[in-house]
C-alpha cells in the first residue's frame, strides 16, 4: 500500500475512533442519563465517569492533532486497554455472576437449606451468560433473576440495545418462568408468588426471571381482588371487562387438502 492508501486507511480508522472519544468524553464530563445508566449498571460511582470523560477528550484531541506520533501511539494502546478491559468486564463478570447465582440456587441440593438468591443485569446483556443460565436451570438451580430496563424503555438508546430476544430466552428456556409486569401492584403480586415458586419442592418449583421498564407509568387505582391476583399469575388479564353487548368472535380453520 502506497503513503496516500495508508493515509486514507488511517483517516478512515482514526475519525470515527476520535469522535467516539470525544462524544464519550463529553457524555461522561457532564454525566448525561444515558453514560450514567451504563456507569451506575456497572457499579462505578458517579465521579469515575467525570475522570473517564476528562481522559476520553485528551484521547480524541491527541487523536487528531497532526504530528505528535508518539503520542498518538500512546493514545491507541490506552484505548486498546480501556476496550479490553470493558469486554472483559462485561463477558467474563457476567458470567461468573451466573455462575455464582446459580450455585446460590442449588444450596437446597448442597446443604438442605434453601437461599433466596435475586440477581439483576441489563436485559440485553442477558444473552452473554446464557449458558451458564442453562446449566443452571436444568440442575434445578432457583432463583430470581431482574433484568431493567426492557422493551420500550431501551427505545432512547437506539437499535443496538434492544431487548428484542430475550422474551424468547425467557419463554423457551425450561425451568425458568418469565413475566413482564408493567404496574408496581402486578409486580407486587409477580414477586410475592416468586418467592413461593423457587421453593417449591420438585417439579413444582423453578426459577423466575422478571424484566422491568423503567418508563414511568400512570399507576391504576385498582383493587387487588383474588381472581385478579389469580389471572396476573396466570399471565393474562382484563384491563377492561368485557360488557354484555360484547361479541365473541371465534376463529374458524377448515382443513382442505391436508393445509390450513
Amino acid at each position: 500500500m502506497n503513503s496516500r492508501g495508508s493515509a486514507i486507511a488511517y483517516w478512515v480508522i482514526t475519525v470515527p475512533l476520535a469522535l467516539e472519544c470525544l462524544l464519550g468524553g463529553v457524555m461522561g464530563g457532564f454525566q448525561l442519563p444515558l453514560f450514567a445508566q451504563i456507569m451506575e449498571h456497572l457499579g462505578y460511582p458517579n465521579y469515575f465517569m467525570t475522570v473517564i470523560g476528562f481522559w476520553y477528550v485528551l484521547g480524541g484531541v491527541a487523536l487528531l492533532v497532526p504530528r505528535f506520533p508518539r503520542l498518538k501511539e500512546w493514545t491507541y494502546a490506552g484505548l486498546v486497554f480501556l476496550y479490553t478491559g470493558a469486554i472483559a468486564l462485561a463477558v467474563v463478570l457476567l458470567i461468573f455472576s451466573f455462575l455464582l447465582l446459580g450455585a446460590m440456587g442449588l444450596s437446597h441440593s448442597l446443604f438442605g437449606a434453601r437461599l433466596l438468591p435475586i440477581g439483576t443485569l441489563y436485559d440485553p446483556f442477558i444473552a452473554r451468560g446464557l449458558d451458564a443460565l442453562n446449566y443452571a436451570c436444568y440442575q434445578d438451580a432457583r432463583f430470581i433473576l431482574v433484568a431493567t430496563p426492557s422493551g420500550v424503555a431501551l427505545a432512547p438508546e437506539g437499535g443496538a440495545h434492544q431487548s428484542i430476544g430475550s422474551p424468547l430466552i425467557g419463554m423457551a428456556q425450561p425451568g425458568l418462568v418469565s413475566y413482564e409486569p408493567a404496574y408496581a401492584d402486578e409486580l407486587a403480586v409477580v414477586l410475592r408468588w416468586a418467592f413461593e415458586h423457587i421453593q417449591a419442592d420438585g417439579e413444582e418449583g423453578g426459577s423466575v426471571y422478571l424484566r422491568l421498564s423503567t418508563r414511568v407509568l400512570e399507576q391504576l387505582g385498582r383493587t387487588l381482588t383474588p381472581d385478579l391476583t389469580r389471572d396476573i399469575i396466570a399471565g393474562g388479564y382484563w384491563l377492561s371487562s368485557p360488557g354484555s353487548s360484547t361479541r365473541t368472535i371465534s376463529p374458524r380453520a377448515r382443513l382442505r387438502s391436508g393445509t390450513w
